[in-house]
């Protein structure tokens, strides 16, 4: 198999062993993570009819299985959980993010901290996602992405 990596939907062609494909949000915030053995700019429009977030190709490189090191590589940005509490409701949450949301959650209601309640709010209020989405920082992180993830091709393949 040649590796290949792809910076443009017009350069994506059937590959036997698919494709794990980085989406970039227009904001740089975001980033998807997938993998796809169909037509890459179908799972681009499918993730930009999702929400109101617009993504574009980052990049993709021609080999499907890498798509879980990937997210776990990527695993402290992943933001797969969503608070459903009556009065506050919020999506795409890192797990620290979801972890101060349940522990301001506790304070209101208790007064105090304790790790077994906020531990049973998040039982209570969080859902996990199937979205394999990514919180980048986007001063910090998003400018250096691209070199980020072919470095770590480089490593891995």
């Amino acid at each position: 198999m040649k590796s290949r990596i792809i910076y443009d939907l017009n350069d994506f062609y059937q590959d036997r062993h698919g494709w794990v494909y980085f989406l970039i949000s227009e904001d740089m915030r975001y980033m998807k993570i997938g993998k796809t053995n169909a037509e890459l700019q179908a799972r681009v429009r499918a993730a930009n009819s999702r929400g109101n977030k617009q993504f574009r190709l980052l990049l993709a490189y021609n080999n499907a299985n890498l798509e879980r090191k990937f997210l776990h590589f990527f695993e402290s940005y992943r933001a797969r959980y969503n608070w459903h509490e009556p009065s506050s409701r919020q999506s795409s949450l890192t797990f620290a993010e979801l972890w101060k949301v349940a522990t301001d959650h506790i304070r209101r209601k208790h007064g105090c901290y304790k790790k077994r309640y906020v531990l049973w709010a998040i039982h209570q209020h969080a859902q996990i996602t199937r979205e394999e989405l990514c919180k980048i920082p986007p001063k910090k992180i998003a400018p250096k992405l691209r070199v980020m993830i072919e470095a770590e091709l480089s490593i891995i393949s």
